[in-house]
């Protein structure tokens, strides 16, 4: 049985401490009765199947004459095996929240934090516990700030509450090999990375290791996703990526008899990513049913209570907002261990306070990093960067031109001298509101730590890029009141492009929206145009590069010029905060560029004011996939505001 019951804080704790209670009493009835002259099988048999006994039913099991003690004491075995379990304290995705504030918004942000997982920690860990982490711990949430620090604060603080073992996520290989390299030497737990060899050929890491709990052997495999090589292919080269999949049939080759419980930490969702095979955990559960538990990552995902393929797989949430608890329930069967339950809760870590051990070991890193993001960099005159959004849910940014992305794609095209750029949103609530802008307030504007590259392409790669970005949206149906984003990217997969003008026909299918693509003075762009264009090194490392959604095998792909422009100054946001101060002076005001626009769709502004209305009371609800990160899925219809109505 796999649980997935939501319960009050209380009652999960009564719970799983209850069923971890029953299984030792059970063990020790098992060890008495063992040990004592035998009863008659019967009356044994009732003695330990009735919950309270009587005194004269105690003594049902007292010692009758010598020479049926052997056969009593093997009848007591087997109307009570030996039982225990095992509990597994799952975290992931973490990202630099060592307390409850969060630095790029300087805020306090008290729905998670590595100092409240402390505390479920405290309160959950027995002594045949297990606790580990999937990965993604030293990035966002300003946690860059202290990569030179000997221990990162996020390290020493998982240091302190005593993590058994670890992998790592792809966002610890953003900073270079050097730096993963540290962050496995800073951590006390034990790092298992299967499938990442440095130049000479070996792993950075040990592949899996078997730890032992209450007489049962639990061997522990980890892995992060492929996918590493198309995010941070600079950072890796001369370092060979393998497929998960292939090693971990390799690590449960090795283990063979030696473990009674197998788990996998993977750093990687639920589902194959990026048409890479060996991406996702699912291809991991359905390959190997011989696993006991999957510990996933990296989606940000909250999942609890499912089997795949037969194993359960877990994956929490971003933030340190989720820890997940597991019991595995094992009884001894034949001088083996077979599991009889497995049992999964989700804890919400916002209903713990911040465990004060933990909060004052990093105090002075929280410290430094909120004075970094109070730091002021300048002044935005003349209004926000975007205006309100016409339908709550729904950003302004994503269905029309804003000053908020324009700004990004003039900072992009400034800092790289290239004739086009691709701006992203980075938050669903992005925008700066007037007045003086701090340090923090840079995040609204671009909020991912990533750097700034060059290519070179011609007109068509353009296009099929675009094609790409526009499939983003839902194909638009007469009675639509609403634009939808449909199901297939997420929104920071929509690429808003500076230094051409362009329509989208959301009416037309997949592949034939861009319409009216031309240059600023009105010149068509032809497919053998041939240009520069500022983006990312996410997008150009996961999708420019490399055959897959956008290009086909057989195409030419557009070059690559340069890579980590202006590195001196820094990321993205570093540019960003860098052209306010000194190429703006430190005042900007919010500009449109006004060269894009959304076609195939004629927005009612009057029903669209119903539809926010409506919102608002709690009467509608946008349709959301993936614990948010899908939204807007599908939209409202004419229909559905009719049926509200009558």
């Amino acid at each position: 049985m796999i649980g997935n019951m939501r319960m009050s804080r209380k009652e999960k704790k009564y719970n799983m401490k209850k069923s971890l209670g029953i299984m030792i009493t059970a063990g020790i009835l098992a060890a008495a009765l063992a040990g004592c002259a035998a009863a008659p099988t019967d009356t044994e048999a009732q003695a330990v199947s009735v919950p309270a006994q009587t005194e004269p039913e105690a003594q049902a099991v007292s010692a009758p004459k010598a020479e049926t003690a052997t056969q009593g004491a093997a009848a007591a075995e087997t109307a009570a095996p030996e039982t225990t379990s095992i509990r597994i304290i799952t975290t992931s995705d973490m990202h630099g929240k060592m307390v409850p504030w969060e630095y790029l918004t300087n805020e306090a942000a008290p729905n998670g934090s590595l100092a409240q997982v402390a505390s479920v920690v405290k309160e959950f860990r027995t002594e045949n516990t297990i606790l580990v982490d999937v990965g993604d711990v030293i990035q966002d949430n300003s946690a860059e700030l202290f990569l030179e620090e000997p221990d990162h604060p996020m390290i020493l603080g998982m240091n302190r509450i005593g993590y058994d073992v670890c992998t790592l996520g792809n966002h610890e290989f953003n900073y270079g090999m050097d730096n993963v390299k540290k962050v496995i030497r800073s951590f006390q737990a034990e790092v298992l990375l299967s499938n990442v060899y440095d130049p000479s050929g070996n792993r950075l890491a040990a592949p899996y290791t078997i730890l032992e709990k209450g007489g049962v052997k639990v061997a522990v495999i980890g892995a992060v996703t492929p996918c590493i090589t198309r995010w941070d292919k600079k950072n890796l080269e001369g370092y060979t990526v393998t497929d998960p999949v292939t090693e971990v049939r390799q690590a449960i080759d090795e283990i063979g008899g030696r473990a009674d419980v197998i788990i996998v930490i993977a750093h990687m969702d639920e589902n194959t990513e990026m048409g890479l095979s060996g991406s996702g955990a699912a291809e991991i559960a359905a390959a190997f049913p011989e696993i006991n538990l999957i510990c996933a990552a990296h989606g940000h995902n909250e999942i609890f209570g499912k089997e795949v393929s037969g194993s359960p797989l877990l994956e929490n949430m971003a933030m340190a907002e989720t820890v997940m608890i597991t019991d595995i329930a094992l009884t001894k069967k034949d001088g083996k261990w077979q599991i009889d339950d497995t049992v999964t809760e989700r804890i919400h870590t916002a209903d713990y306070e911040p465990d004060r051990e933990i909060t004052e070991l990093l105090s002075p890193f929280d410290k430094a990093a909120r004075e970094d993001a109070s730091r002021p960099i300048g002044t935005l005159s003349g209004g926000p960067l975007a205006e309100k959004d016409a339908i709550e849910g729904i950003p302004r940014a994503l269905i029309e031109d804003t000053a908020l992305l324009d700004l990004q794609g003039e900072i992009l095209r400034y800092y790289s001298g290239a004739d086009v750029s691709a701006a992203i949103l980075t938050r669903k609530d992005s925008n700066i509101p007037e007045g003086e802008i701090h340090k923090s307030d840079v995040s609204l504007i671009y909020r991912y730590e990533n750097t700034l590259d060059k290519m070179k392409m011609t007109g068509k790669q353009l296009k099929q890029w675009m094609e790409w970005s526009a499939a983003f949206y839902r194909q638009s149906s007469p009675g639509d009141l609403t634009i939808a984003f449909g199901e297939k990217r997420r929104f920071y997969n929509l690429d808003v492009f500076g230094g051409v003008d362009y329509e989208i026909n959301i009416s037309r299918p997949e592949g034939e929206r861009i319409e009216n693509l031309t240059w600023p003075d009105g010149r068509p762009v032809k497919d053998d145009d041939v240009f520069t264009v500022a983006v990312n090194n996410y997008r150009v490392d996961s999708a420019l590069t490399a055959p897959g959604e956008i290009y086909a095998t057989e195409e030419e792909m557009p070059e690559l010029l340069e890579t980590e422009i202006c590195g001196n100054i820094g990321n993205i946001r570093a540019l960003i905060c860098d052209y306010i101060t000194n190429v703006k002076h430190g005042v900007i005001t919010p500009e449109k560029a006004g060269n894009w626009k959304i076609t195939g769709f004629i927005p009612d502004t009057k029903k669209q004011e119903k539809i926010n209305e409506l919102i608002k009371a709690g009467k509608l609800e946008l349709t959301s996939r993936e614990s948010g990160r899908i939204f807007n899925a599908e939209p409202i219809t004419e229909e559905m505001l009719k049926g509200l109505s009558e």
